[in-house]
């Protein structure tokens, strides 16, 4: 049997990974024995999983105890919106278009996929494209720590009505003249757009079942 700290990482990597699979439907209540027995292990290492990733704040306790996905309410939705916008405005302002050009040059092509979770998935790609166009790491840190808790929001997103793909589209094949500055408006209408429709993403995270497609 492997030792309690590999399983616990064992145990971290598959809950995170079901999770952005679409494994623990909204608002379900996620019992830790169960988790255990599934996996063949004690409790200790998923009780300490779970909580690693509560700290995280993609879990939170359910009132009848357990877990649940963390789901945020509109305000604390717009919230995240507006914290991812402030780090990847805070990279455009170091960032020299140059750089900019270069790194959207290796997503141009690419396919963007259809599925709701496939949008989410490249949403966040493009955003950790962006922050890694800086030298300091910590940009990176923190816009893939927004990209985890709005993942959920990000499928919703295009169940909401909105038109991901073109933006996306749209974002990438910015050339020519004045990148940055491009970039920069297209970032700020893409936040500000889901930041008035919060209310409307945050519940359709709440209506979603099992399946992300």
């Amino acid at each position: 049997m492997a030792p309690e700290p590999v399983n616990q990482q064992r145990t971290y990597e598959a809950i995170r990974h079901a999770l952005f699979a679409g494994k623990y439907p909204v608002g379900v209540r996620i019992d830790l024995k169960t988790l255990a027995e599934g996996r063949g292990i004690s409790l200790t290492p998923v009780r300490e999983a779970i909580m690693r990733l509560v700290g995280e704040r993609l879990f939170e306790q359910h009132p009848s105890g357990g877990f649940r996905v963390a789901v945020p309410d509109s305000d604390r939705l717009a919230q995240l919106y507006d914290w991812n916008l402030h780090h990847l405005l805070a990279v455009l302002g170091l960032v020299s278009s140059e750089a900019l050009d270069s790194a959207f040059a290796r997503l141009r092509g690419r396919t963007i996929g259809r599925s709701a979770a496939e949008l989410a998935v490249h949403t966040a790609m493009i955003f950790r494209m962006i922050g890694s166009t800086v030298a300091n790491p910590l940009f990176i840190e923190q816009i893939d720590m927004a990209s985890d808790r709005l993942h959920y929001a990000r499928i919703a997103e295009s169940r909401s009505g909105i038109d991901v793909a073109r933006e996306l589209n749209a974002l990438v094949e910015i050339v020519g003249v004045d990148v940055k500055a491009r970039v920069r408006r297209r970032i700020l209408a893409f936040h500000r757009r889901r930041i008035a429709r919060a209310s409307r993403i945050a519940a359709t995270i709440l209506s979603m079942g099992n399946g992300q497609e």
